[in-house]
């Protein structure tokens, strides 16, 4: 037989380790483009504000800043500002700035320039719309502001801003107080709609002591605040009606009876007269 041959071992297969990912590098956080930039820690420049106005307010990052003084025409300038990127706003009472706020970088040592122009925008007006011709408005419990042409409109600029309470009168209407508009610098305050209709004053007039039944009535006007747009004779006296206050004559006629004309002054209470009309002979 043929000799064996022997078979030799296995060799030990030695694994060799893959290499690690590399890590990955922190990111940043997110930040807020409209933030301001962290400043450098210790370091310090300046700011120098032209504008066109004084006594306004000046706020960094939301802060009013102090120690701001004057440094020429219009010019101010503020030391002792932290490097890097700051948010600054102005505001005056009656102006707006333009712009209204935006961003400067202070650098280290160095002085920042800024423009800033404040622009006025008056005093706050109120406005009435829509009202009866001649309404007058009043401050409550106070002047006459104004009255109403014949579009029934007016206004004014001649308050104080803040919330302001109104009334409105006309003759022959009920006043209307205890509404409150808005005053501020630049706006209008408008009143309209509901709070511009008055309430006709009107007073009963009872006609039920009229006799014969079938008499009419003739309005006529001596004094008034209001007149009296209604029918006119009026031909059902069997009951009643309203009339605005005032004075007047009215005269009774039927077929077969005498007229008769009586004169009454109506105020704020009901009226009830007894006419009773005499045949003709």
């Amino acid at each position: 037989p043929p000799p064996a041959v022997p078979i030799p071992e296995p060799s030990a297969q030695v694994s060799t380790p893959l290499p690690a990912p590399p890590a990955e590098e922190p990111k940043p956080p997110a930040t807020d483009p409209a933030a301001p930039a962290p400043a450098t820690a210790g370091a310090r420049g300046s700011l120098l504000l032209t504008i066109t106005e004084p006594g306004f307010l000046l706020t960094i990052d939301g802060r009013p800043a102090t120690g701001l003084r004057p440094a020429g025409p219009n010019k101010y300038l503020l030391t002792g500002i932290a490097a890097g990127r700051h948010k600054l706003a102005v505001k005056k009472d009656g102006f707006r700035a333009e712009p209204e706020s935006g961003f400067v970088a202070v650098a280290e040592n160095q002085t920042a320039n800024v423009e800033l122009k404040l622009v006025s925008i008056g005093p706050g007006r109120w406005v009435l719309q829509g009202a009866r011709p001649g309404t007058q408005v009043f401050l409550a419990g106070g002047r006459l502001l104004a009255t109403a042409d014949a579009q029934g409109a007016a206004s004014g600029s001649d308050l104080p801003e803040g919330w302001q309470e109104l009334e409105l009168r006309l003759k022959g209407y009920h006043r209307r107080s205890g509404f409150r508009v808005n005053i501020r610098a630049g706006q209008e305050g408008v009143i309209s709609g509901a709070d511009t209709q008055l309430e006709r004053i009107e007073v009963l007039l009872q006609l039920q002591g009229v006799e014969p039944k079938g008499a009419v009535m003739t309005v006529e006007h001596t004094r008034f605040e209001l007149k009296y747009d209604g029918p006119n004779p009026v031909r059902n006296l069997s009951g009643q009606m309203k009339l605005p206050p005032g004075t007047y004559n009215l005269t009774f006629s039927a077929p077969g009876y005498e007229s008769e004309t009586i004169t009454i002054d109506l105020k704020d209470y009901p009226l009830a007269p007894k006419v009773r009309l005499r045949k003709k002979p």
